[in-house]
């Protein structure tokens, strides 16, 4: 991987070296992938239990969120660094409670 270029540079290298070697893949189905972050803050330990999947734009939700819109427009650096990798790197990131325990991973 090199050291040289912009951080976005960087990123883009780091990501194609990935995929040559087979440590970042492209998933040919649709899925959902569970995940789970451990983590620790003032001493107490927390597991954070998520999934990710990917989406697309609807003709209408492309039509409300215009890239001139506040509430759309992307982060500068979010934007230079998708220009460079060709990749959303950025999921949407939102939190839920599962009172019932309906989405447990096995």
């Amino acid at each position: 991987m090199t050291t040289r270029g912009t951080a976005n540079t960087r990123a883009a290298a780091c990501l194609r070296d990935w995929q040559r070697e087979g440590v970042l893949v492209q998933d040919s189905a649709r899925a959902l992938y569970v995940y789970h972050q451990e983590f620790e803050v003032e001493g107490r330990r927390y597991t954070r239990r998520g999934f990710m999947a990917g989406y697309g734009w609807s003709a209408s939700a492309r039509a409300r969120c215009s890239p001139r819109g506040n509430a759309c427009r992307p982060k500068a650096d979010r934007l230079k660094l998708f220009r460079a990798t060709n990749m959303n790197l950025s999921q949407v990131f939102g939190l839920y409670h599962d009172y019932e325990g309906r989405c447990r991973a096995s």
